[in-house]
C-alpha cells in the first residue's frame, strides 16, 4: 500500500512539475490551454532548403524619422503549402513614400514580381496577396521577397528594405485531413507542427477568423519569437532587434 501510494505521489509531482514548466503562451484566458491552441512551431529538417532568412540592409531611416519596416519572416527559408500565399510585413507609421514589392528566383537569377504596394494608411502589419499579381509558387524553387521603402528617389543608398525567404511544398493528403479535422481554431497549431511557418502565421492574421482575439494575438507572438523576433545574434543589426521588439510589442497589444 504505501509502496502504491510513493508511486502516485511521485507521478503527481512529474506532472506538476511539467506543468509548471510549459511556456505562457501555452495557455490562455481564452480556451483554458487547449493542446489544439499550442503553438510549437517545428521547421522542417529532412529536404529543406538552406540558408535563407531574414536580409535588410537598412531597418531605420537616418536619425529615426522615416518608418521603421520589418517583413514577418522566419530566420531561415520559410515553407508554405499555398502556391499564392499572402505575405505579411510591419511598418511603424504611416507614409506617402513609393513602397516596392520584389519577388526573386534566386536559382534562376529572375525577378518573378517587381510591383508598387499601396502606401499605408496607418501603422501596423501590412498584407502582399499574390492572386493581386497573378503570381504562383513553383514546387522545391527557393525565392526571397523584399519590401522597399524609396526615401529619395535620387539616392537609392538611402531606401530602407528588408526581405525574408520562403519556398512552396505541396500540401500531403495526411496534412488537409488533419486540418479538416482540426478546423479554423486549430489550423495555426497543425501549420506549426508542420513546419509550415507562412501558413501558421497566415491562419492566426485570416480576416475570417472572430473571437478569441487574445489567443490568436499569443500564437502570433508564439511563433515570431520561435523564429529569433527579438533576439541578438551574430552579425544581427542592434536596430533589427529593436524594430523586432516593436513588432512584438504591437502585436501584443
Amino acid at each position: 500500500m504505501r509502496s502504491s501510494l510513493a508511486v502516485l505521489t511521485c507521478l503527481v509531482l512529474a506532472v506538476a512539475l511539467a506543468v509548471s514548466e510549459w511556456p505562457d503562451s501555452a495557455f490562455s484566458q481564452e480556451g483554458g490551454g487547449n493542446p489544439s491552441e499550442i503553438l510549437v512551431y517545428k521547421p522542417p529538417m529532412r529536404g529543406a532548403p538552406a540558408g535563407g532568412g531574414r536580409v535588410g540592409a537598412a531597418v531605420r531611416g537616418e536619425n529615426g524619422d522615416n518608418p521603421a519596416l520589418l517583413v514577418l519572416a522566419p530566420d531561415h527559408v520559410g515553407v508554405t503549402s499555398q502556391k499564392q500565399p499572402v505575405l505579411y510585413w510591419y511598418i511603424s507609421k504611416p507614409t506617402t513614400g513609393r513602397i516596392e514589392f520584389t519577388l526573386n528566383d534566386e536559382l534562376r537569377g529572375k525577378t518573378v514580381v517587381r510591383a508598387d504596394l499601396p502606401s499605408p494608411k496607418q501603422a501596423g502589419i501590412q498584407e502582399i496577396r499574390f492572386s493581386d499579381y497573378k503570381a504562383e509558387l513553383a514546387a522545391g524553387v527557393v525565392y526571397q521577397w523584399f519590401v522597399t521603402l524609396e526615401i529619395d528617389p535620387s539616392q537609392p543608398a538611402k531606401d530602407v528594405y528588408y526581405g525574408g525567404s520562403i519556398v512552396y511544398q505541396e500540401a500531403t493528403s495526411d496534412l488537409q485531413k488533419r486540418l479538416a479535422a482540426a478546423g479554423s481554431a486549430g489550423a495555426p497549431a497543425v501549420y506549426a507542427g508542420e513546419g509550415l511557418w507562412y501558413d501558421a502565421l497566415g491562419a492566426t492574421l485570416s480576416p475570417g477568423k472572430k473571437g478569441g482575439e487574445n489567443l490568436l494575438r499569443q500564437q502570433r507572438v508564439t511563433l515570431l519569437k520561435q523564429v529569433g523576433f527579438g533576439a541578438s545574434g551574430p552579425g544581427k543589426p542592434q536596430t533589427a532587434v529593436a524594430v523586432e521588439d516593436d513588432v512584438l510589442q504591437f502585436i501584443g497589444k
